[in-house]
């Protein structure tokens, strides 16, 4: 069973501590948009920041049936990735993130090199900043 099976908020406690980390109108990319609207974070005033509302379906329907965990090898697929990550400034993961996430070994090098992981009251969800960015106090 995941998050969104559960009949209780599940990350209640971990959305509300990343909303007030994040600044209003930052450029948030996650494997679970609905993590970014409980957050009042899925709406950024930065051009082109890109919002991937479903990423199993993103994959799903450009690389015609296969998953997230068979999808990156899809180049457009992977094009979708690579621009959204490119564009974020923050990036919420859930523990499901792999079945969501086409990930690649390009895509993965590309959150380590440009990202850190940020410590917070946010487990089980990973938070991501971008390097030379800051979180709210």
């Amino acid at each position: 069973p995941r998050a969104e099976n559960s009949p209780s908020p599940t990350y209640q406690g971990p959305v509300a501590a990343i909303g007030r980390a994040l600044p209003p109108g930052a450029c948030v990319l996650s494997d679970q948009v609905s993590l970014l609207v409980s957050a009042s974070r899925l709406v950024s005033d930065r051009p082109g920041c890109p919002v991937v509302v479903d990423g199993t379906g993103t994959s799903y329907a450009l690389a015609h049936g296969q998953s997230a965990l068979t999808s990156g090898q899809v180049p457009a697929v992977a094009a979708v990735w690579r621009h959204a990550f490119g564009a974020a400034q923050y990036i919420c993961l859930t523990p499901y993130n792999r079945l969501r996430i086409a990930w690649t070994p390009q895509l993965t090098g590309y959150l380590h090199s440009h990202f850190r992981l940020a410590a917070g009251p946010w487990s089980p969800l990973q938070l991501y900043v971008r390097n030379g960015l800051a979180l709210r106090s």
